[in-house]
């Protein structure tokens, strides 16, 4: 799953590049491509969320963010963008939607005080301000649209293989919960019940090794004391209570 995350991040970033050499085009010439990179890039989001949510509680997002992509991909795809403003603020919207949840959940890492925050907030941060500067570009630099979408592919690639990164594996920087359930199950007190059953802090009586052994010694003890003159003392009284009860009778 990392690897399939790590290389929708690739096609995005060279995607980006191709559309950068392509910048005097227009729009529609490359809505195929785009659009086709999107959905790969949103295949990729879902794989990354097949792969942490058993172990990253906070991975929702990655699939909400995932399946907008797909859908505004699939929208590229059936050309369904022909106004010039609608571009700048479609892909600008996507743009800020993104970095928003991005920067929300490193935002919730760092307040919990978990490590690998700094990364994705960095990223999430720069998507999240890109996207609202997409919303005023035509008073400030007035890019033209596919320069906006050119950088905006390339944020996206960013955070994708950032994203890829951070997944569980052996290279991983956001901490997962199931470290923190090892650590708990580590710290469960197991104990042996008597029937033989191990079980975390069971209700039925402990099964000491130590009492058990204390009463083997105490058995051998009294075994030991048991010498051929003290069993035949033991009968000789036997015989002598049985005729001191025919005496009587």
């Amino acid at each position: 799953m990392r690897i399939i995350t790590a290389c929708s991040g690739v096609l995005m970033i060279l995607t980006s590049i191709w559309c950068f050499f392509h910048v005097g085009n227009t729009f529609l010439s490359l809505a195929f491509v785009i659009g086709v990179a999107m959905v790969i890039q949103a295949f990729g989001g879902v794989c990354a969320y097949i792969g942490a949510r058993n172990e990253f509680l906070k991975s929702s997002w990655i699939l909400t963010d995932a399946i907008a992509v797909g859908i505004l991909g699939a929208i590229v795809l059936c050309n369904m963008l022909n106004v010039d403003a609608m571009i700048t603020i479609f892909f600008s919207m996507w743009c800020f939607y993104s970095g928003l949840h991005r920067t929300v959940a490193s935002s919730h890492m760092m307040w919990s005080k978990e490590e690998g925050w700094l990364i994705p907030l960095i990223l999430g941060a720069v998507t999240l301000l890109f996207g609202v500067y997409g919303f005023f570009n035509m008073v400030l630099l007035a890019l033209s649209n596919i320069m906006i979408v050119t950088i905006i592919m390339l944020i996206q690639g960013a955070n994708t293989i950032a994203l890829a990164v951070n997944m569980p594996g052996k290279y991983k920087i956001f901490p997962h919960d199931h470290e923190a359930s090892k650590d708990d199950a580590s710290n469960q007190d197991f104990t042996f019940t008597a029937k033989g059953i191990v079980k975390p802090d069971s209700t039925l009586p402990d099964f000491s090794f130590s009492d058990v052994s204390a009463k083997i010694d105490d058995a051998a003890e009294l075994a030991a004391e048991d010498t051929v003159e003290s069993i035949a003392e033991d009968i000789s009284e036997i015989f002598d209570e049985e005729e001191a009860e025919d005496d009587r009778e």
